[in-house]
């Protein structure tokens, strides 16, 4: 997991797995998801979503100060998805992993990042190009939380 990225337009989906295309209806399912907490020294590669949430709300008990995970989702075919994910646990609207990735790819990208509440939180691909909305045609990225 790369904490910087080089942020390009979004390019072409990658080549979707043959049994994907087969069953195009069929979204490509996660393999493992890698979450990586710095200051705790945390690291943990879940199966899924649920999992990840769990682990979440555990780590962010340890703390009253906000956490930033750096993660990254893999998918059967290979692709990835990362970025970090910053919350806090004291707060009752903590978005789950999966729906914070969601609402990035759902969300416009936002140029101003000077003022830390109004940056927009990028989630990219394997080839550093930020991910866009057609990813969730493809991929499953269950609501979760």
């Amino acid at each position: 997991m790369n904490a910087q990225h080089q942020f390009k337009p979004a390019g072409d989906l990658p080549q979707i797995a043959d049994e994907a295309l087969q069953h195009p209806e069929e979204k490509i399912g996660v393999s493992k998801i890698a979450v990586k907490q710095a200051s705790m020294q945390l690291t943990a590669i879940l199966g899924g979503f649920v999992e990840v949430d769990r682990l979440l709300l555990a780590w962010g008990a340890k703390t009253d100060e906000p956490i930033a995970c750096e993660f990254e989702v893999t998918f059967l075919d290979g692709y990835k998805l990362e970025g970090v994910y910053e919350y806090c646990c004291k707060t009752a609207k903590r978005l789950s992993l999966s729906n914070f990735i969601r609402s990035c790819l759902l969300k416009p990208q936002l140029e101003n990042t000077a003022d830390r509440k109004q940056k927009f939180k990028r989630v990219v691909d394997s080839a550093g190009e930020i991910a866009g909305v057609s990813i969730l045609d493809h991929y499953e990225i269950e609501r979760t939380g």
